[in-house]
């Protein structure tokens, strides 16, 4: 009898001990699926962290290439304005010389009038 009760409880406890085994097991189990999907996120984020940074990359190299097309319209109208304002500075000069050149026909306008009225005179 003692030993029937032993072998009892020996039993039961192996029991309890596997049953504490098997719920372990599928809590691993449970752990094991969730890392995996752990992963497969990590591993989407890796490829939309890539994909972000080649986008980044290819927006730098549109900037810089930006910043160069300003420099040299920055440039192109420096030089413009340089020329406008040589361009201003001879037709400056040109409307004085037309202007001078008005005053000398009109001088020259006069002195024929009065030449004419003196021969009309004389």
């Amino acid at each position: 009898k003692n030993s029937r009760e032993q072998l009892d409880r020996v039993t039961a406890e192996l029991d309890r001990v596997t049953a504490e085994l098997e719920a372990a097991k599928e809590e691993i189990a449970v752990k094991v699926a969730q890392v995996k999907q752990y992963q497969k996120q990590v591993e989407a984020f890796k490829g939309q962290m890539l994909s972000l940074r080649t986008t980044i990359h290819i927006r730098e190299q549109e900037l810089m290439a930006l910043n160069d097309h300003c420099q040299k319209l920055d440039e192109v109208q420096g030089k413009t304005t340089a020329e406008l304002e040589a361009a201003k500075e001879e037709i400056a000069v040109k409307v004085a010389q037309v202007k001078q050149y008005q005053k000398q026909v009109e001088a020259y306008k006069q002195q024929s009038a009065q030449h004419a009225t003196s021969e009309e005179i004389g």
